[in-house]
């Protein structure tokens, strides 16, 4: 199975959903437009957010297993079928999933067992709120479940990029460190108006489509990239290559943040 990223009408929300006693924060999602949905990941507990509004709303809300909330379907059993046979039977569960307003997404590639097995033996034992809202869809990630360093390395990093390269710089602090250092210049209030000027400048309306990612170092708590990126302008097949992007990561409480990205503005150290 390939890697997802599920599109949302304007008028759907997402309840993200982690495995139990999980400490990773929790994640409420919504799709501000079809063709850029984005994600809000409160990290403070102490934030009034949307996300605990839902959660005390939810919380006197009686709960169910998926595999009763989907009216307790029967899977045939991975072990006893060929390949062809897992690929035909992952696609008619993910059909199942997406007419309950069920989505599961993953950041990676995976064979059509390892995620036919997840739906079957593991998906149907989480527990989701009993009552359905219209235009509403409950989110689970694979990831969540089965940790994969490199794909929360990646979808750290695409987020970061996927934000620094727009208008709403509101949730940039998801995706970095404490002490971002952009360009040689640490990230401070006072160096945030001079450099969104300079982004403003050097790239006006360009806008993130994609990075190919080379990992030049790969530890428990660090990672260092270099980040081929490439930029479109919005309605129109216009692309803008950024070769030589280098990004260094740590690993913290809160997964991993961007702590140093160089080469982002094309006029380097001017600022």
């Amino acid at each position: 199975m390939k890697k997802t990223n599920h599109e949302l009408p304007e008028t759907h929300a997402c309840f993200a959903f982690m495995p139990e006693g999980d400490s990773k924060p929790k994640r409420y999602v919504k799709a501000l437009k079809a063709l850029d949905p984005a994600c809000f990941e409160e990290v403070s507990p102490a934030l009034a957010s949307i996300g605990e509004i839902f959660e005390k709303m939810l919380s006197d809300t009686r709960k169910v297993t998926v595999e009763e909330y989907l009216g307790f379907p029967s899977f045939p059993n991975a072990g006893q079928m060929a390949s062809i046979e897992i690929q035909q039977e992952l696609n008619v569960a993910l059909q199942l999933l997406e007419q309950h307003r069920i989505r599961l997404d993953t950041l990676s590639d995976y064979t059509d067992e390892e995620i036919y097995r997840f739906i079957t033996e593991e998906l149907m034992l989480e527990e989701v709120p009993a009552f359905r809202m219209k235009d509403t869809y409950y989110h689970f990630l694979y990831e969540d479940f089965h940790s994969n360093p490199r794909t929360d390395i990646q979808d750290a990093v695409n987020g970061f990029l996927l934000t620094i390269f727009s208008d709403d710089w509101r949730f940039l602090n998801v995706y970095t460190g404490d002490r971002l250092m952009v360009d040689g210049r640490l990230f401070n209030i006072n160096h945030k108006k001079e450099f969104r000027m300079a982004m403003l400048q050097d790239y006006g309306s360009w806008r993130f489509v994609d990075a190919s990612l080379e990992f030049i170092l790969q530890e428990k708590e660090e990672a260092m990239l270099k980040a081929v990126v490439t930029l479109g302008l919005p309605g129109t097949d216009a692309r803008l290559t950024l070769p030589e992007i280098r990004l260094q990561l740590f690993s913290g409480d809160f997964g991993w943040t961007v702590n140093r990205a160089e080469n982002i503005l094309k006029t380097g150290q001017r600022l």
